[in-house]
């Protein structure tokens, strides 16, 4: 059996669906699978030195890809080429014998390039979340518009390409909100698997969890500066906590400007430490100072740093909402329901003030956290079910 992976970025470095990836190909690497990966040139440094150089094709930009780079009306068209170059790529390969496997992007509207008759896997899938009916006012005309869209794309993809409908398998990771969008596409039910949207390495999974003891008043939060973390929300919570209280940001974005400000404005620049990029692998040692991760996001399909948490022993201060309503249970994670910004504020400041204080409740979240990511989150369980839908193809 032959196995071709699929996704335009795949590093350490780039993000979650780049890690996921990654770490799925060297799952299938250790488990003795025939498989190739295929991903854009921007990833070769990055990877090349870490996995057999006969076991990964990288597809180069030509003069079209540039100009879609370029270009802001066209630049959505991007990964669309990426999927034309690399369908010529496999098939120039004599790949065409595969199981091609789609592993990213995670989105259910964005189609997939593939021969008519060919072998394939698309997912996991998740995507297609919004804000809270509270929080829409503050959603960009262009997401707004996406989300007005949605099932009009699908519709029309549908028509025109039909990746949905023709796949073997479709790996679902998102839940009922992604089945009804993958009908919408015209994907069968009966070919739709449901799975977990991705798996920790074993230097997460092997960690000591953290042990609270004490008082313990600094919070931490992790990921890209933009609107949709909603770490604003963080912010102004840390404001309504005793003055003691700390919260360290790492990551960056467009919107660190204004946090800093409102830092500012609010009178807890001194309590904000905006502590830039964390690399992956120190992720480990960095987060046992913290007493609670504090993450809440108004848009997350998933989380993978959510079930990094869980796995380390950070009790998660976060929305029920999205992906991360779907990876903690009520005991196994500080959740505020997304009401309002009043309600949230309110919510999270509760929250960290109470892990804060009380060792004994961090340490009950943490346990129940750690035992539900124990029996979900390792690629031994996540790997064994995305790999199961090749069974169905050979």
């Amino acid at each position: 059996m032959k196995v071709v992976l699929i996704a335009p970025n795949v590093s350490q470095n780039m993000g979650g669906e780049a890690i996921k990836a990654y770490q799925y190909f060297d799952y299938l690497l250790r488990q003795g699978y025939d498989v190739t990966l295929c991903t854009h040139e921007r990833c070769r440094n990055a990877i090349i030195d870490d996995f057999p150089k006969d076991r990964m094709i990288f597809i180069e930009d030509d003069r079209v890809s540039i100009f879609l780079w370029k270009s802001h009306i066209f630049r959505p068209l991007l990964n669309i080429y990426f999927q034309i170059l690399n369908r010529s790529e496999l098939l120039k390969r004599g790949l065409g014998d595969a199981i091609w496997h789609f592993v990213t992007p995670i989105s259910p509207v964005e189609p997939k390039m593939f021969p008519k008759g060919q072998d394939v896997v698309i997912g996991p899938l998740s995507g297609n979340i919004y804000y809270p009916s509270g929080f829409m006012s503050r959603i960009e005309p262009q997401r707004r518009l996406a989300m007005y869209l949605h099932r009009p794309a699908q519709w029309l993809c549908r028509m025109l390409i039909g990746d949905k409908r023709r796949a073997a398998v479709i790996l679902n990771s998102g839940y009922e909100r992604t089945r009804k969008s993958l009908s919408w596409a015209g994907a069968d039910p009966a070919n739709i698997q449901d799975v977990i949207d991705s798996a920790l390495p074993d230097y997460v999974n092997d960690a000591t969890p953290t042990m609270h003891q004490g008082e313990n008043k600094n919070f931490v939060s992790l990921g890209r500066f933009v609107d949709d973390k909603g770490l604003d929300l963080g912010i102004k919570a840390l404001a309504q906590c005793p003055p003691d209280f700390t919260l360290t940001l790492y990551g960056g974005g467009a919107e660190e400007q204004s946090w800093r400000k409102l830092a500012a404005d609010l009178g807890v620049a001194d309590r904000v430490n905006f502590a830039g990029w964390l690399e992956h692998a120190d992720i480990v040692s960095v987060m046992s100072k913290y007493r609670g991760f504090v993450f809440p996001t108004l848009a997350e399909a998933n989380g993978i740093v959510i079930q990094e948490m869980m796995m380390l022993g950070l009790p998660v201060v976060t929305l029920k909402w999205g992906g991360p309503a779907d990876l903690a249970s009520d005991n196994a994670a500080m959740f505020v329901e997304p009401v309002d910004e009043e309600h949230v504020v309110d919510g999270l400041a509760k929250a960290m003030m109470a892990l804060a204080d009380d060792a004994d409740l961090a340490n009950r979240v943490a346990e129940q956290a750690r035992s539900e990511a124990e029996g979900r989150f390792t690629w031994d369980a996540v790997g064994q079910s995305w790999a199961a839908a090749y069974e169905k193809l050979t």
